[in-house]
């Protein structure tokens, strides 16, 4: 009988020893499945490479949980917001990153220009100053600090700066693009043709330096010129409405009549209910006598528009045209 109990104890004992063993590999599991935050991290750069970073900032926001001293986590991270368009996000944590390494100079570099781009230029000065003096020989500095400038209204310094960004890299389109405006700005249309030139020839898919090229090649009265610049504008804005209206008010100021009228018309093609460019098209039609077309053209602008200006302006030149008759 003692043996008998002896026997049960032993097998109620083994198997709490069993069931015990089963307990302790369930936690080692568990455990084991807990990755530090150098595997985290590796994971979100695995993710990165493979063209997920979703799942990488997920990755590297644990890997910070884990160990929030990693400012190398930080600046991943905000590299993916700012690569997703989440600008806020993206300067908040470059702003964060800097509170605690004050040297990471780059990284204030990085922050000022998104600082400039999103018009926080209070913000923006700050850092400028500082990278002044330690980045002094980076061109990206040089770029940032002309765009300061040119915001503060100082357009002396911003030019000077511009030129100097130009000698550091003068294959950078948008460098020469910057000093053509202030060179439009200025006046100085064939100081301005000459140097947005380079820019489009720096980068031949560059539009707005083809558009400003435009303005300047019709104030020099390099008509054929200045519109193929315009084509080349519209090319890279894929048949923009906008662009035709624009080319329209530039050749309309200087006189081409006729040939603004083109541009109105190509314009309204694309965007039928395009008040502005019905309303030009009819100033432009007064212009040149067809005051049958024009009355058509002053009609559909106020079929098309409910802005007061507009409204009493087509208003007026229907009146205009009545008397006419």
């Amino acid at each position: 009988m003692s043996e008998l109990k002896s026997r049960h104890k032993f097998k109620r004992s083994g198997r709490s020893l069993c069931y015990g063993a089963l307990a302790a590999c369930i936690i080692v599991s568990v455990a084991g499945c807990a990755l530090t935050a150098e595997e985290l991290e590796a994971k979100g750069d695995r993710l990165i490479a493979e063209g997920d970073p979703s799942r990488a900032i997920s990755a590297y926001y644990k890997a910070q949980k884990l160990n929030p001293e990693n400012l190398n986590l930080g600046l991943k991270i905000a590299r993916i917001q700012q690569s997703r368009g989440m600008i806020d996000e993206a300067i908040q944590r470059y702003e964060d990153l800097l509170e605690l390494d004050p040297e990471m100079h780059q990284v204030r570099l990085v922050l000022a220009e998104l600082q400039a781009d999103k018009g926080l230029w209070s913000r923006a000065s700050s850092n400028a100053l500082i990278l002044g003096e330690v980045l002094a020989g980076d061109v990206r500095v040089y770029k940032l600090r002309a765009r300061i400038a040119q915001q503060n209204r100082d357009m002396i310094t911003a030019l000077t700066l511009w030129r100097v960004a130009a000698q550091i890299d003068p294959d950078d389109p948008t460098i020469q693009h910057a000093m053509g405006s202030i060179y439009m700005e200025r006046r100085d249309f064939e100081l301005a043709a000459a140097t947005l030139e380079k820019a489009t020839e720096a980068d031949p898919e560059y539009g707005e330096a083809y558009f400003e090229l435009g303005l300047a090649l019709i104030e020099l009265n390099r008509i054929d010129e200045a519109e193929r610049a315009y084509r080349r504008f519209i090319d890279t804005h894929q048949r923009n409405e906008k662009a035709y209206y624009r080319l329209g008010n530039a050749l309309f100021s200087k006189g081409y009549i006729s040939r603004a009228i083109t541009q109105y018309e190509r314009a309204i093609s694309i965007k039928p209910d395009y008040a502005e460019a019905h309303f030009n098209l009819g100033m432009a039609l007064v212009q040149t006598r067809q005051f049958a077309r024009a009355r058509m053209a002053f009609e559909q602008t106020l079929k098309w528009t409910n802005r007061e200006e507009f409204r009493e302006s087509a208003t007026k030149m229907l009146k205009e045209l009545d008397r006419r008759r």
